[in-house]
């Protein structure tokens, strides 16, 4: 598979998921789905990890790496997904999504201020229309 094709996967399983999540946070808080989720998460991973080597391949990854990816895990599994729970549980799931969905602008910026990432205009102009949808979303039934 390709880039493009993963991440029309990974749309498509991150477009279904909030249906689930937001039946299961009929009966539970934001915190409490988010912890349970994510050891729900770790135990669907685990196969693979002992499949791929075991602890021995978790133990090859740099120390520098782990540290990037405990600050992706906080943005990500922690801070992130909290306050999604959180306004999952008390909003609409098609609402939150499309609020949800300017992170890529966010992440867009960021790239051209750390990684001198240029930014075609086709990558602005969509960017800019997804910052114009949620405000758009924004504003019916205000």
């Amino acid at each position: 598979m390709n880039p493009l094709s993963f991440a029309l996967l990974g749309a498509l399983c991150w477009g279904i998921a909030p249906l689930f999540g937001k039946v299961a946070l009929l009966d539970v808080s934001a915190a409490a789905g988010l912890i349970a989720r994510t050891f729900l998460a770790g135990g669907l991973v685990a196969p693979w990890v002992i499949y791929r080597g075991g602890l021995g391949y978790l133990l090859s990854i740099p120390l520098k790496s782990w540290c990037f990816l405990t600050a992706e895990a906080f943005f990500t599994a922690v801070a992130g997904d909290l306050a999604y729970y959180s306004a999952l549980k008390h909003g609409q799931p098609a609402e939150v999504n499309l609020i949800i969905s300017i992170s890529p602008f966010i992440t867009l910026i960021l790239s051209a201020l750390i990684f001198a990432e240029e930014i075609s205009w086709n990558k602005l102009l969509g960017g800019l229309f997804i910052c114009l949808g949620v405000f758009l979303v924004g504003l019916v039934g205000r």
